[in-house]
């Protein structure tokens, strides 16, 4: 995850982004190994599924890979 202030189009954007490899890191703390495929479902689940007044957090990744994980 990396907080960057970015321009975009000449606008400036405070971004806040999430990577597979930060997916992978709580999955296998989490004693899960998912595949890509996995990962990208758990990220759409991520962006679908949090709450703005909270945002994206470590909770949020726990959330998303137990119900992709468990859907496997």
């Amino acid at each position: 995850m990396c907080k960057v202030v970015a321009t975009e189009d000449g606008t400036t954007v405070l971004r806040d982004d999430w990577y597979p490899e930060d997916i992978m890191m709580v999955a296998e703390e989490m004693g899960e190994e998912p595949t890509e495929d996995q990962v990208i479902e758990i990220m759409k689940v991520m962006a679908d599924r949090f709450d703005a007044n909270d945002g994206i957090n470590w909770l949020v990744v726990e959330s998303a890979i137990e119900m992709v994980m468990k859907s496997a």
